[in-house]
């Protein structure tokens, strides 16, 4: 009885200790990150935060299972190739952030269009490595423009452009503002083309006027971070984990609206890596199971059950009672036999003896039951003996 104790208190307990692994120096995961250990913490559950290069390195530690999590943008499928045989063993768990491209530029004059803006431009990137969401993502955005006059700097003074994945509300977006440095806004034609390349891509409108003479405010592209799991991360830890999450998304609201993008009804039709059974789990809590999708059907199959039994049970009984009045005219045959005084003795144990085998024929078609033709016939054997014993005594 204790060890059944022991076992249930065992699997009952919620894990207490995770790991999520992201780019050092991308301002917006770090923030994420620190806020998610905050709330962790509140629950009495430990988050370990692990930096690493580049999305790519913290892709690979989650699959090989060095750690639980890490984020990735919704349209950062070029990360897929650079995992080779590790993405696989990747896992989407919930949408967690918003995350809007701004880029933040220092020309005197405004560019008219974005290539304008890009050619001939030193870009300064936060996360400069080769395999650095950041890095590719922008390498992707560069080859829609189709422009190649450009260079990568690891200098901020040097830069002429700085894009930077965040929300407007981020510390590094303000520093740049504080720095007088002009937001750029996206053409409208720009936005469409990108949306018709990469239709994960969202868009976002900034009321402001921070970019110059734009009285409009501020367009640009808008990208859903996702919290990624590996495939082995146990399913009912998960759940709970996902639950808790859901559950404290007011706090983490609070703290900066791009969290709003944590939601039950998210597309789950173009996500880079499949749902983990736990949050597919999570989803389809208030679905309806199997049997009570069914349950009509069923009712109605027992209905029909019920209704067949029946039939069975009276077809049963109908033979039955058939056979027991088919045995009680043999009975009332052999009494009139036995006692009909006129016969002879001869005759009667003739008669008896064709009785028995009319009987008998019955009985093979299955038109008498064994156990009342047993009866009968050892009623017949029993007369039939008392009437050759008076034969032999007659003699």
């Amino acid at each position: 009885m204790l060890f059944v104790v022991a076992l249930f208190s065992c699997q009952s307990q919620q894990r207490k200790h995770w790991s999520l692994a992201i780019a050092a120096n991308n301002s917006k995961y770090e923030n994420s990150a620190s806020l998610l250990k905050e709330l962790f913490h509140q629950k009495d559950l430990d988050l370990k935060i692990i930096l690493v290069p580049s999305s790519v390195e913290a892709a690979r530690m989650v699959a090989e299972g060095k750690a639980d999590f890490t984020f990735t943008l919704a349209h950062s499928d070029f990360i897929r190739p650079k995992l080779g045989e590790w993405v696989s063993e990747l896992r989407t768990v919930m949408p967690m952030f918003e995350n809007a491209l701004y880029i933040f530029n220092r020309y005197s004059e405004k560019p008219n269009t974005i290539i304008e803006l890009v050619e001939g431009s030193k870009i300064f990137l936060e996360v400069p490595d080769s395999l650095a969401e950041q890095y590719l993502g922008l390498k992707r955005v560069l080859g829609m423009l189709n422009v190649k006059d450009y260079e990568f700097v690891n200098d901020s003074s040097r830069a002429t452009l700085i894009p930077i994945w965040g929300t407007f509300s981020g510390t590094l977006t303000k520093m740049m503002l504080a720095k007088k440095w002009s937001m750029y806004s996206m053409e409208d034609s720009f936005i469409e083309y990108a949306l018709i390349i990469e239709p994960r891509f969202g868009r976002l409108t900034i009321p402001i006027r921070y970019s110059g003479s734009n009285t409009k405010g501020v367009s640009t592209l808008l990208s859903t971070a996702f919290l990624i799991s590996g495939s082995k991360t146990d399913r009912n830890e998960l759940y709970d984990l996902i639950k808790m999450i859901y559950d404290n998304r007011v706090f983490l609201t609070s703290q900066n609206k791009s969290y709003m993008a944590i939601r039950e009804d998210f597309n789950t039709r173009n996500l880079n890596f499949p749902l983990h059974d736990a949050t597919s789990d999570y989803l389809n809590r208030f679905e309806p199971t199997f049997l009570e999708r069914h349950a009509e059907y069923y009712g109605l199959l027992v209905t029909l059950l019920i209704i067949v039994f029946g039939l069975i049970q009276s077809m049963r009984n109908f033979v039955a009672r058939k056979k027991k009045d088919r045995i009680d005219s043999y009975f009332r045959e052999y009494l009139t036999i036995k006692n009909n005084l006129t016969l002879s003795v001869e005759q009667r144990i003739g008669r008896l003896e064709t009785l028995r085998d009319k009987a008998i024929d019955q009985m093979i078609l299955e038109k008498l039951a064994i156990s009342d033709f047993n009866v009968f016939s050892q009623a017949i054997e029993a007369e039939r003996i008392m009437l050759m014993q008076s034969i032999s005594e007659n003699r």
